[in-house]
């Protein structure tokens, strides 16, 4: 399973993201801590990870950057330091993510972009714990659903305080066991504070990219086919791809998908794919024909 050519597709996407600031490469799960080799900075990376549930990296990133600055949090007249901590933040980042359709080109951003998340890392499980999720809500706003992760946030770092001393799990399952942990989250938080690839991370991006360049089998970009779920598209690429590559295919796709292979309008006409080895626009184009007819 999986097409014969596909590490030759995997170079030319390494080659493409690379012309761009990939926002996954400056405000991903990996760069939301400063080490994992300690029990708060593996936290600290399971906390951005939860944060990161349909949000551009760029407003989880914000989130990050507020909670180590402010927690614990006991009080919600919090809204003149959450105004300064922006303004910081925003300085730092530029405009990586600010228009997602108009990605930064490498050559044009100024600095280091792998620099904007290199913080003087505190926040850890007993901050969180310690503050209540009224406070936690507004600090991470506009995170989506800041409410329930607020609540998540609380109740995971009470669970890594109780049964792991505040350090997190060291098991895929029992990562699942946290509230507001699913697959994708969990296989990424086995890879970054454990160092362990147990099985792919599949988010929007890879689902849908994979389908697109059939390194899977029955997608969308089928004829006859249909949409998988990411739980499917993760194994139909383990089977096929070597274990040593299942850390990568996440950061890998995500940005490509980010820069250049979006959901909407993607720059086909900028990618080395389109033809032969892409069938996006082979099966929409098929399909736009046949509905005006």
């Amino acid at each position: 399973m999986g097409p014969k050519d596909y590490i030759e597709t995997w170079d030319d996407i390494e080659e493409m993201r690379s012309q761009y600031v990939c926002p996954v490469d400056v405000f991903g799960g990996h760069c939301l801590s400063d080490r994992n080799e300690t029990p708060a900075g593996r936290f600290r990376y399971l906390l951005g990870l939860i944060l990161s549930a349909r949000n551009l990296d760029r407003v989880t990133a914000l989130a990050m950057y507020r909670l180590n600055a402010l927690a614990p949090l006991t009080s919600v007249d919090i809204d003149e330091a959450i105004q300064r901590l922006t303004v910081e933040f925003d300085r730092r980042a530029g405009g990586v993510q600010q228009r997602p359709k108009n990605p930064i080109k490498r050559i044009n951003f100024v600095g280091d972009p792998t620099a904007v998340m290199q913080l003087d890392w505190r926040l850890d499980a007993e901050a969180i714990a310690n503050s209540t999720e009224e406070a936690l809500a507004k600090a991470i706003h506009p995170t989506g659903f800041a409410k329930t992760k607020a609540s998540y946030m609380r109740k995971v770092a009470q669970i890594c305080l109780q049964k792991y001393g505040g350090d997190v799990p060291d098991t895929l399952e029992a990562f699942l066991e946290l509230p507001g942990v699913g697959p994708k989250m969990a296989h990424l938080a086995m890879q970054i504070t454990r160092g362990m690839a147990v099985g792919v991370s599949v988010d929007a991006h890879v689902c849908r990219i994979a389908q697109r360049l059939r390194w899977v089998s029955g997608g969308d970009c089928e004829k006859g086919g249909q949409s998988l779920s990411p739980v499917e598209v993760g194994r139909q690429l383990e089977e096929f791809l070597p274990s040593d590559r299942w850390p990568l295919v996440n950061p890998l796709l995500v940005g490509f998908g980010q820069v250049i292979c979006r959901a909407q309008d993607p720059n086909c006409d900028e990618c080395k794919l389109k033809g032969e080895r892409c069938y996006y626009q082979k099966v929409t184009r098929g399909k736009n024909k046949a509905s005006k007819g």
